[in-house]
């Protein structure tokens, strides 16, 4: 399983807020514009605010009130939705260096100008710890005239891999795929590019990325999406950088699943019970009626490796009803868990089992709570108002 990152309960700038602070696994990557080797490691989506009012933010979400952007439009350039630019983010470390992969959705790839931060491309910032002074910036694109699908490297005719601010040495390895509508972006940067003499357990450093876009009728720095952007544009602002840490951790596996296959197909490894079913999009427990109880189980995806730390995310949505959702659902992990027909909000099996409650039934009840049980015994709860 993976530890992928740590969440902030407030940002500190503009970085959607569970990304303002990050933590770095460890992990070998070949640097050669294929990402199979990632596997195991998360890539993230980040959202930022876009503040200035020199940019227009687009495919907003609302968080405790702030409105957090996956793009910004910038100087004419337009965002038509997540098929027209949307940028998928990595990094892990080891003893070589740390590696950044970057997958971008973009309908039209454009860079004809002579620099690499005019039209799409990949702007990567460091700051010191305390996020107080920007220390080094590197930028990296393919210029139009490439060729799809094949893998560009420095040195190669037709890129601009170059260095703005701080020496150091990094290589990248580059791809436009024109069929798929995507561009790679592989990077590993030694230590020295980061003002260090060697990558260490506990090394802190403020990170921040933005990824360019063009198009053909609006060519250049059109817009942007990226992890902390404003760390880059509008100026060089170290506290608008993520503070990213390296652990110790090595990442062992990963899985996803967003049940967008055709006619209710999902993975081979999820089964469903009861009232669960897969629609577009979506994985449905129940309806929003009496008496439904359904469940998903997923099977181990780590050959049984042993792990200490994990990392779950999701979307929910509880609701659509007449009253308050009764009586909830809990996340069960174990060796051997039963029928998930009717695992209820107290879980199953007699692993870790995390409940949420959304009814109080008295006897002692304190819904709506979350309450985290292992090996049969409470561990952890907290209820709420409402």
């Amino acid at each position: 399983m993976l530890l992928a990152g740590v969440f902030s309960l407030n940002a500190q700038n503009g970085i959607e807020p569970r990304y303002e602070k990050y933590n770095a696994d460890r992990k070998s990557i070949e640097v050669d514009g294929d990402l199979s080797d990632w596997a195991g490691v998360t890539f993230i989506e980040p959202r930022f605010e876009a503040s200035d009012g020199r940019e227009t933010g687009k495919g907003n979400v609302e968080i405790d009130g702030t409105t957090y952007s996956t793009f910004a439009e910038f100087g004419g350039g337009t965002w038509s939705g997540p098929d027209d630019h949307t940028t998928s983010i990595a990094v892990a470390w080891d003893h070589k260096g740390l590696y950044l992969g970057i997958v971008v959705t973009d309908d039209e790839h454009e860079h004809a100008a002579g620099n690499a931060w005019n039209g799409d491309g990949v702007q990567m910032g460091l700051t010191d710890p305390e996020r107080g002074a920007v220390t080094h910036l590197y930028n990296y694109c393919i210029r139009d005239g490439y060729e799809s699908g094949k893998v560009y490297k420095n040195g190669d005719a037709g890129i601009i891999a170059d260095k703005e601010r701080g020496p150091g040495n990094y290589s990248v390895a580059m791809v436009r795929d024109d069929a798929a509508k995507t561009t790679t972006y592989e990077a590993l940067f030694a230590p020295d590019s980061f003002g260090f003499e060697q990558f260490e357990i506990g090394q802190q450093f403020g990170f921040g990325v933005c990824v360019n876009d063009g198009d053909a009728d609006t060519p250049g720095q059109k817009g942007w999406s990226g992890w902390g952007p404003h760390m880059i544009v509008f100026g060089k602002t170290a506290p608008d950088a993520a503070l990213v840490t390296l652990t110790g951790l090595e990442v062992i596996s990963s899985f996803s699943e967003d049940f967008n296959g055709e006619d209710g197909e999902h993975s081979e490894l999820i089964t469903l019970d009861g009232t669960a079913a897969h629609t577009e999009g979506e994985l449905i427990i129940t309806e929003a009626a009496n008496s439904q109880n359904g469940g998903a189980l997923l099977e181990d995806f780590s050959d049984g490796a042993a792990f200490s730390n994990f990392e779950l995310s999701f979307r929910l949505f509880m609701g659509n009803g007449t009253a308050r959702p009764a009586d909830g659902f809990s996340v069960s992990i174990d060796n051997d868990l039963p029928n998930l027909a009717s695992p209820a909000e107290e879980g199953a099996g007699n692993g870790m089992k995390i409940c949420f409650d959304a009814w109080d039934s008295g006897g002692g009840d304190l819904a709506p709570q979350i309450e985290v049980f292992n090996a049969g015994e409470s561990q952890a709860m907290q209820s709420f108002t409402g």
